[in-house]
């Protein structure tokens, strides 16, 4: 069985603290929501999980057939991300939607404004 190299998990371990680190940093600045960086705290944190015990990676590569355990920490991390991907893209086409709405209620109320002034003129 191929392993997890130490080079790997390294590299995941470092990845993880600097991402909770930024995003901590960021949750400070105010520059994002608590809601939002949950997620990359959770991923950070199963990332550095996987690192320091790579069994749990070698038992899921050998339930799935996976051959090399990396293969299958890549493949996760890219699933992971897609998955996020889209629901960012579904929050994504919400927020355009009501802003669309906003923009149409604020021109109406505009119109309307403008209306009652002409009115008051005459």
């Amino acid at each position: 069985m191929i392993t997890m190299s130490i080079q790997l998990r390294i590299i995941l371990i470092v990845g993880a603290v600097v991402t909770m680190i930024s995003m901590l940093r960021k949750i400070r600045k105010k520059k994002v929501q608590i809601d939002s960086t949950i997620f990359w705290i959770l991923f950070s944190f199963v990332l550095v999980v996987i690192a320091v015990f790579p069994d749990i990676i070698y038992f899921f590569s050998k339930l799935l057939g996976v051959r090399s355990p990396a293969n299958l920490v890549v493949a996760g991390i890219i699933l992971i991300l897609i998955i996020k991907m889209f629901l960012m893209t579904l929050e994504i086409s919400e927020l355009q939607e009501k802003v669309k709405e906003l923009a149409q209620s604020v021109s109406l109320k505009e119109e309307k404004n403008e209306f009652l002034m002409k009115e008051k003129e005459e």
